[in-house]
């Protein structure tokens, strides 16, 4: 009885382990440094599985990005490797938004200084009113980083099906991809462009400058082979757009 027990059991973790592989598990999983699944230990200066930071080390997360651009300014922390936004400043919260915030001809919700007013992000001419997602009364913008947008926008990734689609907006939701770079020359001297992921290598958190990339959660993009470490090529991604690639 107790052998049969023993098979009955593994194979349902034989079933179960192909069938997480079948719906795309680890998918990025091919990169060098990266496969462990332990989750390592709070402080040691690297951003493991279920951590938001480590240390110093914020895998590229800034005030804006943490507080949906409500206190874009100011000093992001980390606690206890859970990132901290008390220190973040700046106003936003009101947001004044267009003249009549409908999303109209021209661009009502493009103007709103905060993330809940009648013109930002959750007003009339924010992601459910009538302007459309960044409160635009036209379709939103294509990037590939927050360069390619206006000076107020942002680009913000969705991921759907599967499949992302990047574009600019005023703010990006607590569920979007921050896009601030998509090739290393685009970050300033000594840093790189890395991508963080969740912990099955899936989906990306954010894409942000950082001085390095860690080989557990973050993916280094790169536009050729040279912007990649030894042992490693610039390729393809299998999860984000073709317009991105990443070391491996």
């Amino acid at each position: 009885m107790i052998s049969a027990s023993l098979l009955r059991t593994a194979g349902l973790f034989a079933m179960t382990a192909l069938v997480f592989v079948g719906c795309g598990g680890r998918i990025e999983a091919e990169y060098r440094g990266d496969a462990s699944a332990d989750a390592g230990k709070c402080g040691n200066g690297t951003i493991d599985v279920g951590e938001q930071c480590d240390g110093a080390h914020l895998g590229g997360a800034t005030c804006s990005s943490a507080t949906m651009n409500v206190s874009p300014n100011g000093q992001l922390a980390c606690s206890n490797c859970r990132l901290v936004t008390t220190g973040c400043t700046g106003s936003g919260t009101a947001g004044a938004g267009g003249a009549t915030g409908s999303g109209g001809s021209s661009m009502a919700g493009r103007s709103g200084t905060g993330g809940l007013g009648a013109g930002g992000r959750l007003g009339t001419g924010g992601s459910v009113g009538a302007g459309g997602r960044g409160g635009m009364s036209g379709a939103p913008t294509a990037c590939t980083s927050s360069g390619d947008c206006s000076a107020r926008e942002v680009c913000c990734g969705v991921r759907t099906n599967g499949q992302y689609a990047f574009t600019c907006a005023a703010t990006c939701a607590r569920t979007d991809t921050t896009v601030a770079c998509h090739v290393r020359s685009e970050c300033g001297r000594g840093e790189t462009c890395c991508g963080t992921t969740n912990q099955t290598g899936t989906t990306y958190t954010s894409i942000a400058c950082a001085a390095t990339c860690n080989g557990n959660a973050e993916r280094p993009l790169c536009a050729t082979d040279a912007d990649c470490a030894s042992g490693t090529t610039c390729g393809t991604s299998r999860v984000l757009p073709s317009a991105f690639k990443v070391c491996r």
